[in-house]
């Protein structure tokens, strides 16, 4: 197994603020430097590491050689942002318990390019577990994500 870095950040907006917030790509740019906590990500989906929701970043140990997974717990329905340090991370798939499901196709975040080459759209459709899949990677890589806030993206 190979280490890589994973930034793992849930965050929510403040409701009914009259100060205008940063966009979540512009965010993201900052938030994904932050430091992380250690966590071992799993080849078996069911018993991935829990990510916490928050905005707490993470350092992720993986494996070079098969896929591995991380655990996100939702309390609600809504969309999120996953932003990549690393393009070729994801393996554009996540689970809800057996039901896989596909992720749209990504692009570089327009606000850092170089620090963000992808970023997906990602449905969370119950509340509940889910799992993302990961690429093996052999490197260094931090991910992001981000509650998208209504109106901030259109399908």
């Amino acid at each position: 197994m190979k280490k890589y870095l994973f930034a793992l950040g849930l965050m929510f907006a403040a409701c009914g603020s009259t100060e205008e917030e940063p966009s979540i790509d512009v965010e993201a740019c900052e938030l994904i430097e932050q430091p992380a906590s250690a966590v071992s990500a799993n080849a078996d989906r069911t018993m991935a590491p829990e990510i916490t929701v928050g905005e707490v970043p993470y350092d992720v140990t993986g494996s070079a050689t098969e896929m591995t997974y991380l655990r996100i717990d939702v309390d609600a329905p809504g969309e999120a942002v996953m932003f990549l340090k690393q393009a070729n991370v994801s393996s554009g798939k996540y689970y809800f318990g057996t039901e896989v499901n596909n992720l749209p196709a990504s692009e570089a975040n327009e606000n850092c390019p170089a620090d963000i080459p992808d970023h997906y759209h990602v449905e969370f459709s119950d509340a509940g577990t889910y799992a993302i899949e990961l690429n093996p990677i052999a490197s260094k890589v931090t991910i992001l994500i981000h509650p998208e806030e209504e109106g901030e993206h259109d399908h």
